[in-house]
């Protein structure tokens, strides 16, 4: 039973690569397209990958600004364009998130995928950091992942059955690895713009 799971895994591995590398295929070496994010960076080529789907733009005066943490309505956006969500048209039904705001067409893409619901006063909280537990909801719900065949052994699941199960999911395809060997995912921390990164273009490999 165990050599049938080690070999799952492994296979399991195989097709994450395999998915990672059609979607890396190009090399990102010679191309920067943000001042902050040199090809020497280690989320490069994730950085470019997301620049080259029009996923990302970065920021006025050139940055990508790799090392922020991340705010729940860049999130909305990133993973609303990765996933392919409908959202023309869209108007994101929360008190704290304008009508005419840049972002609550994505967020109401993502309401409607069933992504997100937001907080039980009404608000997004669009402003906020991004939890890595939410962001590895979003992700799962979005691309409607289901769980792979990795073995997952993270010590510190949140005791939210859904957001449990969005990092399991994750985990059991290759998106994440946690830290300390693998042991804890540390889902109350927040994510910066790199490691999302990273995230992203992992999952729209595996849903390819």
């Amino acid at each position: 039973m165990k050599t049938k799971k080690v070999v799952a895994a492994f296979l399991t591995l195989v097709m994450v690569l395999g998915s990672s590398a059609a979607i890396f295929a190009k090399d990102w070496s010679g191309q920067q397209s943000f001042s902050d994010v040199e090809t020497s960076h280690w989320a490069h080529g994730y950085v470019e990958n997301l620049k080259a789907r029009n996923i990302i733009g970065g920021y006025p005066d050139g940055t990508f600004r790799p090392d922020n943490l991340l705010k729940r309505s860049h999130t909305a956006k990133m993973i609303a364009l990765a996933a392919v969500l409908n959202h023309e048209n869209k108007t994101a039904d929360f008190s704290d998130v304008p009508k005419d705001s840049e972002f609550t067409a994505y967020i109401a893409a993502l309401v409607d995928a069933g992504a997100v619901q937001g907080f039980t006063d009404g608000t997004f909280r669009p402003r906020n950091d991004i939890k890595r537990s939410h962001a590895a909801k979003i992700i799962t719900k979005a691309f409607g992942l289901e769980i792979g065949t990795l073995e997952v052994n993270f010590l510190d699941l949140p005791s939210d059955p859904v957001l449990a199960n969005a990092i399991n999911v994750l985990a059991s395809n290759g998106i994440v690895k946690g830290y300390d060997n693998g042991n804890y995912f540390r889902p109350d921390d927040y994510t910066n713009r790199a490691q999302f990164a990273k995230m992203l273009c992992i999952a729209i490999a595996v849903a390819s």
